[in-house]
């Protein structure tokens, strides 16, 4: 796909391409390169999701979190 007159260096047109490494886009007229960000597999998501949440401490009753603010 390419983007007319969207180079932020340049004001040239940019197109979206691929390799090993991922997406970028690219500009035709002076070369400049950005990644792009790579969507996240929802099981990744998952994962990264249940991760935390182990290692998050256990959450306190009401009371309690009112007895150690007092």
């Amino acid at each position: 796909m390419i983007k007319f007159k969207e180079c932020p260096r340049c004001q040239g047109d940019l197109y979206i391409t691929e390799d090993g490494f991922g997406r970028y886009l690219s500009c035709l007229q002076c070369g400049y390169l950005r990644d792009l960000k790579q969507p996240v597999p929802v099981s990744q998501m998952k994962s990264q999701l249940d991760s935390r949440l182990e290692s998050a401490p256990a959450a306190a009753t009401l009371q309690e979190a009112e007895l150690e603010v007092a």
